[in-house]
């Protein structure tokens, strides 16, 4: 005789079938990955009808990181509000050249001069430059930085190379 997954109303110490209850927990775990899935497939932005440039065939832009940079020097007196100027006008600048759209600051290194001396002195130059200028720089608020010294500048110059995030085609983020 089979055994059901219910106890027998005589005898309650008749173990229940674990086989049955093992199907239904399956069965559940299925079910709760499909609605998972299709609930996830509703988030997807597409954007299939923009093209990159005039003559190109209709391509899917994603968000790029340029590998060209964009370089500014500056002095290491600069207010913050003539910075996010300069910035401003140095990443439209290159997205005019290179057609981004939507451009943005995405990494950005900041070289301090050492004049000619140690670079640790223009990696100090560097922090104090980017806790004094940068943090009150509304372009640069969010964005990934790296600090570091470089000789061939005057310890009263800074160079901010830029990496900007763009969306656009991804053969021509300028990293081949």
């Amino acid at each position: 005789m089979r055994r059901t997954s219910r106890s027998s109303k005589s005898t309650r110490k008749v173990p229940e079938n674990l086989s049955d209850l093992a199907a239904w927990l399956y069965t559940d775990l299925l079910l709760g990955l499909a609605v998972a899935f299709v609930g996830a497939g509703t988030f997807l932005v597409w954007d299939k009808t923009t093209v990159a440039s005039k003559g190109d065939t209709p391509v899917n832009l994603t968000y790029q990181l340029s590998c060209d940079e964009v370089t500014i020097t500056v002095p290491q007196s600069i207010s913050s509000s003539s910075l996010n100027g300069q910035v401003i006008t140095a990443i439209e600048d290159a997205a005019i050249v290179r057609n981004w759209k939507d451009p943005k600051a995405g990494l950005l290194l900041i070289n301090g001069g050492s004049g000619g001396g140690d670079v640790s002195v223009g990696s100090k130059v560097a922090e104090r430059f980017s806790r004094e200028k940068i943090d009150n720089a509304a372009k640069l608020q969010n964005v990934k930085r790296v600090t570091g010294g470089d000789k061939s500048l005057t310890t009263s110059q800074i160079r901010l190379k830029i990496f900007v995030v763009y969306k656009g085609d991804e053969k021509k983020n300028g990293c081949s």
